[in-house]
């Protein structure tokens, strides 16, 4: 396998002036745990409903882009900055003809709460941010901006994790709401956390909705209402977000392609290749370059 050259966000720039395809790229770092970048620009790519066990926070740099989140339809577009909770089901797709090319960072709830428990917040793992996904704020832009710079151009890991400090604090001092206590379960909630556990047991094999039915005494047609209901997704979206997780994990590890498409429930490579690009944004081999190579930029 060949090695990728790291090539700066800056030295992109010119990259992205003619590019006509859709281009992303992956970025982790070893020496601070619980952060990935996604570098894309994407002209036609069109991402399947799914959901992030991270803090998405990212800037648009050019184009405009739509997504259902939280129940409303918004845009994005340049200049504007995107806030998304963990487990929170969205989409999204290009808006226009002049694609939609956006740096987000994939925060971990851990990392984040580490921050904010520094800060005001008594609670750290009920914090949430609001509706609305796409911010106007110049100046958490601007600092982001300077983040990927800096990590563009190898500058010290201290600069670039003390602006990245700089960034969440600004990020949970404005926006941030600690969410509401969680409802008393009742008997649909409970029929639902029983298919959830079900399917996450299961996640690698065929799972028929006649056993989903039976396993909570309803309809086929009712499992799947309730279970939009409750989880944002239907039960073979929240399927597939299990197997997809689960081969991030396997491709990290240096498991072959192949294998790992076997390993986790998809029929062949091909399928498994399709359902992660529209979920992760990358292709697998993307990602397994990512993994293997040493990404940390004060090397």
């Amino acid at each position: 396998m060949n090695t990728p050259q790291k090539s700066g966000y800056t030295t992109a720039d010119k990259h992205y002036k003619h590019i006509q395809a859709d281009y992303s790229e992956y970025r982790f770092f070893q020496k601070i745990s619980g952060i990935k970048i996604l570098k894309a620009c994407y002209q036609t790519h069109h991402f399947k409903t799914h959901a992030h066990d991270s803090y998405t926070l990212g800037i648009i740099l050019k184009g405009a882009g739509g997504f259902r989140y939280k129940g409303r339809e918004q845009m994005t577009h340049g200049g504007n900055v995107t806030l998304l909770d963990p487990f929170e089901p969205h989409g999204g797709h290009v808006i226009g003809n002049k694609g939609w090319r956006y740096n987000t960072l994939y925060i971990s709830p851990g990392y984040l709460f580490e921050l904010a428990d520094s800060l005001i917040y008594n609670h750290p793992a009920n914090i949430r941010f609001g509706g609305n996904a796409a911010l106007s704020d110049p100046e958490i832009f601007n600092l982001l901006a300077l983040f990927y710079n800096r990590v563009n151009n190898n500058h010290d890991l201290l600069e670039i994790e003390s602006i990245l400090q700089q960034v969440i604090s600004k990020v949970l001092n404005r926006y941030a709401k600690p969410s509401a206590p969680l409802p008393k379960v009742g008997n649909e909630t409970r029929r639902m956390e029983l298919v959830r556990d079900y399917i996450q047991s299961k996640y690698q094999d065929k799972i028929l909705l006649s056993e989903l039915a039976g396993l909570t005494e309803l309809s086929k047609f009712q499992v799947i209402r309730m279970f939009q209901k409750h989880s944002g997704m239907s039960p073979h979206d929240y399927q597939h977000q299990l197997r997809i997780q689960s081969v991030c994990s396997l491709l990290c590890r240096n498991v072959p392609i192949a294998e790992t498409a076997l390993e986790t429930g998809f029929y062949d490579q091909s399928h498994m290749s399709k359902t992660f690009k529209r979920i992760i944004g990358v292709t697998p081999g993307q990602y397994v370059q990512a993994c293997n190579i040493l990404q940390d930029p004060s090397c």
